[in-house]
């Protein structure tokens, strides 16, 4: 391969039928393109430079011959290979500026953008939901970081957002896509309710209509009793003391993670927990057995974290997989010990006792009539899993089960 100096006379000598050519200076390559014809003085060459950074080759595109001149490109390569000998990573730098110039530009026009829209969106989650943690999560690592991020509200297109959760989709991660097009989608209605005037020109439904959404395979994973028993007996590899009884709570009850963080000893009275503050907005109380309550015999907070109030939510939830890990058992999550607690509620004392156990959300008519709170059924299902637990786990099981309310 020949090798060319950055000179108008050497560049001109460089054929039309090469695609990539080296110079004399370090990492200097040029690229020819498809009309570059040097006799005619057409079309033109990309001169790029190719560097190494924390271990990874890039490469930096200084400009092309002939739109720029000799003397400029000089200048960007001595600027780009002085950067790259100090530590600097010159393409960082040139997009941290581009970022800069267009939050500047973005700020002087006073336009919205979907970083913007989405901290707005993350702000009202953090005050009305117990799942406030997730959209966070979802602003951080998949909208700040996509290419809609800086882009103006009312610039955005299907093919945009259509476009971001195909490259999620491919990484793969098929539910993510699926939770990043739900929270894009609560994030615009959002906004335009908020910002009716700025946003007049928003068309929401033309922006999330028919946005591709991948199939999710209905999780239906019950453990079995021998699955139970290594389960629980894996709990006490568990170093974390704090984390080991939330763990067993977990199992106990059945109830939702985000809400056995909380759990403070101000809420536990009599064997019962009243949950003040639940997914669905309403209190919710949870008779609590023996060895549930064995679990909650603290002051305070009663899974208290590190150097915060509680348990982090996430941390919870990745406790469940490395248990099950070391247990030697398949795949299993919170929601699947949750779902085989309500299994065996709904085997024994039907769906309306499930219901009610897990708390989940009642149709308009049962909340509206139906205000009975099923305390005693409630008490009597979970004392009778407790009973279920200790056959499976090897303790004593009492013959008498007390169930009055």
């Amino acid at each position: 391969m020949s090798i060319y100096k950055l000179e108008e006379r050497s560049i001109k000598t460089i054929p039309g039928t090469d695609k990539e050519v080296r110079f004399d200076l370090e990492g200097l390559l040029g690229f020819p393109g498809k009309n570059w014809n040097p006799a005619t003085g057409k079309g033109k060459i990309v001169l790029r430079f190719r560097y190494s950074v924390n271990g990874q080759r890039r490469k930096f595109k200084l400009g092309s011959y002939p739109q720029n001149t000799i003397k400029q490109l000089s200048a960007a390569y001595k600027g780009a290979a002085g950067d790259v000998a100090q530590g600097r990573d010159p393409q960082g730098q040139r997009k941290q500026e581009q970022r800069e110039a267009e939050q500047e530009r973005v700020k002087e026009s006073e336009i919205i953008t979907v970083a913007q829209i989405g901290q707005d969106f993350v702000d009202w989650s953090k005050k009305n939901k117990k799942s406030w943690q997730e959209d966070q999560r979802i602003y951080k690592t998949e909208i700040l970081t996509s290419p809609i991020a800086h882009c103006p509200v009312t610039e955005l297109k299907y093919e945009d957002v259509a476009e971001l959760l195909i490259e999620i989709t491919n990484r793969p991660a098929t539910y993510m896509a699926n939770r990043v097009k739900s929270w894009i989608t609560k994030c615009l209605r959002m906004a335009k309710k908020q910002n009716p005037r700025k946003l007049k020109n928003l068309n929401v439904a033309s922006i999330i209509f028919d946005l591709p959404k991948n199939k999710e395979k209905e999780r239906n994973r019950v453990l079995s009793e021998s699955e139970l028993l290594k389960f629980w007996l894996a709990i006490d590899e568990v170093q974390n003391e704090n984390h080991r009884r939330a763990l067993r709570f977990l199992v106990m009850t059945g109830q939702r993670l985000s809400e056995i963080i909380t759990v403070h000893s101000d809420h536990i009275e009599n064997g019962w927990w009243t949950n003040p503050e639940t997914k669905n907005g309403k209190p919710h109380r949870i008779p609590l057995s023996v060895m549930a309550m064995e679990q909650v015999d603290v002051e305070g907070w009663v899974f208290p974290g590190r150097d915060v109030d509680h348990i982090n939510e996430s941390t919870f939830g990745h406790l469940v997989p490395k248990v099950a890990a070391l247990a030697g058992i398949e795949r299993c999550t919170a929601h699947d010990l949750r779902r085989t607690v309500g299994t065996f509620v709904q085997s024994r004392f039907g769906s309306e006792v499930m219901h009610r156990v897990l708390n989940h959300v009642e149709d308009k008519l049962t909340r509206t009539y139906g205000l009975y709170q099923f305390d005693a059924e409630k008490k009597k299902a979970l004392l009778t899993w407790e009973q279920e637990v200790k056959r499976i786990i090897g303790l004593p099981v009492d013959n008498v089960i007390q169930i009055s309310a």
